[in-house]
């Protein structure tokens, strides 16, 4: 399992295994004031391939917020996803994870770390107050 994409969006769903998405890639945040919620989703689209002998695999997962100035996490979480699928068959495999009520605490740079077994990926993003 590897990831294929991850980024931030206004918003998200995902109905029949069909990824539906509004506004993905954001890279900057406008806030009246600070702290500020997040209002955002981050988006995982996980490629994977179920060798044959098994109907499910296991990966470990991480997820966390960093500010890059101080380096502090604001958010993090971590475990275990068990996914089902047909043997010798690859499919993409979407995780919405919404971080709408999360708190921003200053303008900044920022970044989300995503983990998904030996895979990772980093997205940057700005948040600045708005004029």
């Amino acid at each position: 399992m590897k990831i294929a994409a991850a980024f931030l969006a206004d918003a998200a769903n995902v109905r029949e295994n069909t990824l539906s998405v509004l506004s993905g890639f954001i890279n900057q945040l406008y806030r009246t004031e600070f702290p500020a919620v997040f209002g955002a989703t981050l988006v995982i689209v996980t490629d994977v391939l179920v060798e044959a002998g098994g109907p499910s695999i296991k990966v470990s997962f991480s997820f966390s917020l960093r500010s890059s100035q101080t380096g502090q996490v604001l958010w993090g979480e971590d475990g275990e996803l068990e996914i089902e699928a047909e043997a010798g068959r690859r499919g993409y495999i979407p995780i919405l994870i919404p971080l709408t009520d999360l708190e921003i605490p200053e303008p900044g740079s920022y970044e989300i770390t995503v983990r998904l077994g030996d895979d990772q990926r980093r997205i940057e993003f700005y948040a600045d107050l708005a004029d």
